[in-house]
């Protein structure tokens, strides 16, 4: 196995293990607060809110994980299936936009900025593992909106983006799952 991928891998597993710990501290010492402010933000803006906080989060790259969003579901003791449905579209379709802007966007200064941290690292990653960079982006914590501006940057093409962004599904169905796991083990 490449040792890139493979190091992909061991951050993912040790950022899961902290998943299940963080959220299952949370649901010790503040489920009953967690559960009220879950239920607030889907009483108050529905499943699409958390749909469109995903997508938001990976439309502007912002610093709240769609985790946040799952967490709301899970603590409101929303059905998984519906929590996971709209986070996975928000995600994808925030995805889409990300490459949009970097595809027609990519020469601006905004655009520069937003990943000029991670640009060295992500365009290696690109250009080694094409489609398949996007891919572990969308499974991995690596930062998926990222990696959809700098495809759109490089000019990948749709379609390729497209498949790769139809992975959100299983990350977000397993993140919900170690959420629900973690969040309820209290």
């Amino acid at each position: 196995m490449d040792p890139e991928i493979r190091d992909i891998l061991l951050k993912t597993a040790y950022v899961t293990v902290a998943i299940i710990l963080i959220f299952g501290a949370l649901g010790f010492l503040l489920k009953p607060e967690l559960e009220a402010a879950g239920t607030w933000v889907v009483g108050t803006f529905g499943i699409w809110g958390i749909g469109i906080g995903c997508l938001m989060t990976d439309l502007f790259t912002l610093p709240i994980p769609p985790d946040a969003y799952l967490l709301a579901g899970v603590a409101a003791h929303t059905e998984p299936w519906v929590v996971i449905s709209a986070a996975t579209l928000g995600s994808m379709i925030g995805g889409i936009g990300s490459y949009f802007i970097g595809r027609y966007f990519g020469t601006k200064r905004f655009a520069i900025r937003l990943v000029a941290p991670f640009k060295a690292k992500g365009t290696a990653y690109i250009n080694r593992f094409g489609t398949g960079a996007v891919i572990l982006a969308a499974l991995t914590p690596l930062p998926f909106s990222i990696l959809c501006i700098l495809s759109g940057m490089m000019g990948m093409a749709f379609h390729r983006l497209l498949l790769a962004a139809t992975f959100r599904l299983p990350r977000m169905a397993m993140f919900f799952l170690l959420i629900e796991l973690g969040f309820n083990a209290s």
